[in-house]
Parts: structure tokens; C-alpha cells; sequence
């Protein structure tokens, strides 16, 4: 069975290989996806059996199409019930907020920056990366959330592009600034990242908004009881806080569901963009990367 996803893919190989070692004989092959940029014609339709990334729910065109299988998976008691789709095509399976990334070799646990806030200090200066501005929804939500904080707001963006962070396009992109210890410091996605003797986690005392990624079947699935028993076992309460437990995904519980990643009228984000951007350029009206 194949599971195309846009989780990281060395947790989602580690949970693919939890749910073959409790049904034996059904091994599950992880492969990337970018929701975004799949359409009708794409060659994944002949091969997935399961689809999880973000925004899955609010392609309409796709479930209009019939991309999708009906799950008929019904709603997990004390979980964050499918907000969008109420036709049964998708189910949120996992969750997400940005944290605070930092690699220890170059800043020490004691002083690790637990606040979004304090990553405007002078001392950060040079050290930080997050998502640039875009429609891509974990960066229009982080700039959302980030503008409606009565403690940060566009007066911290100003300070942010005084600090030199760096911006970048894709959730990849960061990563790889971490990775490469370009910056020692970044706003990633819980779930991306395990805390490690090489790398450590914190939520922002601030709080981010809440991501759901929603789980799908294809309507043209290999192997489509396989892919029904795998995304039944991902609703299962149990499996859900074995993630949690295992730094796979947050609890998206019941109580978070206002707290959702919404889509907004595309003039609206454009025109808050581009407040954004006015924020995190420099006088002289050029982008400050």
C-alpha cells in the first residue's frame, strides 16, 4: 500500500512501520506530497492508496471529481471534528503548531529562546529563519496569528527584518537552515523535527495557530482496504496519542477547533500580504532577501 504524504517522512516511515508490525502482511510505502501541487491528471492517481498533507479538505475539486473515496469514518469522540469537509471524503489525522527549533551544538539549552518575543532581541541578531510571506497556508497563518498578538504585531516584524532574519520560501527551505547551521534558530513545524542530543524543540510562550493535516483515500486506490484499515487505525484514539507520545502530532482536540488555519477571500490575503511585506522590508521600500 502506498502513503503519499507532506508529514515528514522519517516519522511517517516510523509510523508506517508501527501499523505493519500490528497487521501483519501489510507493509505501507511512504512517498512525499505537496497537495498543492497535484491536479486531476497527476500519475499519483494510478499508484496512492492513502493522501495526508495540509489544505487536503479544501480541494473541492478533487472530491468533486471523484479523486476520493467516502471514508464513512465518522468523527472520534473528544477530537477536532472534520470542520470543512462534511461530505466524509477526508479526516484530520494529525496536528501541528511552529515552535521554536534550535540546534544545540550552537545555542545551549539554558539559553535556547523559548518566545517569539525575545527572538527580537539584539542577541538573535543573524540567527533566525522562518517562512517568508505567501498564500502557502503555514506561512499566512504564522503572519495571521503573529499580526493579532497584542504583544508582537508588524512593529515586531519591523524588528524582525532589523534582526536580519532570514526568509525563505518553503517549510524545506528552513529546515535545510538548520540543518546546515546557517541559522541556528528557526520557526518550524512541530512534528518536522524530533528533540535530539542535536536538536531541540520549544513552544512559544505566545502560542501559534493550530494545523491540521487531513488523510484521504484515493477513489482509484491499489489496494483500497488496505488504505480504509490504515486510516481507520490512524483515527484510532489509541494510535492518536501513541503519536503524541512519540512526537508524531499534537492532540487535535475538540477545544482547538476555532483555532484552525483558515482560508480566507485570496483580496483579503493580498492586501494583508502586502502589509506583511511593507513590515519586513527595509526603508528604502527593497526586500530585505
Amino acid at each position: 500500500m502506498e502513503w503519499h504524504t507532506g508529514m515528514s517522512l522519517s516519522l511517517a516511515a516510523k509510523l508506517a512501520a508501527e501499523f505493519g508490525k500490528r497487521h501483519r502482511g501489510l507493509k505501507v510505502t511512504v512517498h512525499p506530497l505537496l497537495i498543492s501541487d497535484v491536479d486531476e491528471r497527476s500519475p499519483l492517481w494510478r499508484t496512492a492508496d492513502v493522501l495526508t498533507d495540509w489544505g487536503l479538505e479544501s480541494r473541492s475539486d478533487l472530491a468533486a471529481s471523484g479523486a476520493f473515496a467516502r471514508l464513512n469514518a465518522g468523527h472520534s469522540p473528544g477530537l477536532c471534528p472534520r470542520a470543512w469537509d462534511h461530505r466524509g471524503y477526508s479526516a484530520y489525522t494529525h496536528a501541528s503548531r511552529i515552535s521554536i527549533v534550535f540546534l544545540r551544538a550552537a545555542v545551549p539549552e539554558k539559553d535556547a529562546p523559548d518566545s517569539l518575543a525575545e527572538l527580537a532581541h539584539p542577541r538573535w541578531k543573524g540567527k533566525v529563519a522562518f517562512l517568508a510571506p505567501s498564500r502557502y497556508s503555514l506561512a499566512l497563518s504564522l503572519y495571521r496569528f503573529v499580526a493579532a498578538h497584542p504583544a508582537l504585531g508588524l512593529a515586531w516584524l519591523e524588528k524582525m527584518r532589523d534582526n536580519d532574519v532570514l526568509l525563505l520560501l518553503t517549510p524545506a527551505g528552513v529546515r535545510e537552515a538548520l540543518d546546515s547551521g546557517v541559522r541556528p534558530v528557526i520557526l518550524g513545524r512541530h512534528g518536522s523535527y524530533e528533540p535530539t542530543g542535536l536538536v531541540g524543540v520549544r513552544p512559544p510562550r505566545e502560542g501559534t495557530p493550530l494545523f491540521l493535516q487531513a488523510t484521504a483515500i484515493n477513489s482509484r486506490a491499489p489496494h483500497p482496504e488496505a488504505a480504509r484499515l490504515f486510516v481507520k487505525w490512524l483515527l484510532d484514539p489509541a494510535v492518536q496519542r501513541y503519536m503524541v507520545e512519540n512526537n508524531f502530532s499534537l492532540l487535535p482536540r475538540e477545544d482547538d477547533c476555532g483555532k484552525l488555519a483558515r482560508q480566507t477571500n485570496p483580496s483579503a490575503e493580498e492586501d494583508f500580504l502586502r502589509k506583511v511585506w511593507k513590515a519586513l522590508q527595509a526603508d528604502d521600500g527593497q526586500d530585505s532577501r
